[in-house]
């Protein structure tokens, strides 16, 4: 299979760079990689990042928030069924999706953008 590199770059640039490194819309470095496209398929792109082993799935933020909330609703369900093992093995997805959301957010937070879908308490 033959890979595309691209040079990942944020979408608000500065006209400031020093070396592989380019100022956020709050003036915080932020650095620019070559990764490797795998896949372009809209919704779940595969790249290779530098040093890591296996290639990963770029996840748009609304996506990953509505995975977010399936879980929370599958949860909410689990419970008013009583079933203990499926309510805990739920509630474990809620909080890794959740790590993933928190950390989204802080990024686009970080990078002075917005959230592609309402923000959540």
């Amino acid at each position: 299979m033959q890979t595309k590199r691209h040079l990942i770059r944020p979408a608000r640039l500065s006209n400031l760079r020093q070396e592989n490194y380019l100022l956020s819309a709050r003036d915080e470095l932020m650095k620019t990689i070559q990764i490797d496209v795998l896949s372009e398929t809209v919704n779940c792109p595969v790249v290779q990042m530098p040093g890591r082993k296996y290639p990963g799935l770029v996840l748009q933020g609304d996506s990953l928030r509505n995975l977010l909330d399936s879980t929370e609703e599958i949860c909410e369900l689990c419970a008013s069924a009583g079933g203990a093992e499926l309510s805990e093995a739920a509630s474990s997805l809620r909080e890794k999706l959740a790590g993933f959301v928190a950390a989204y957010e802080q990024a686009m937070k970080d990078a002075g953008r917005e959230l592609p879908y309402p923000k959540r308490s």
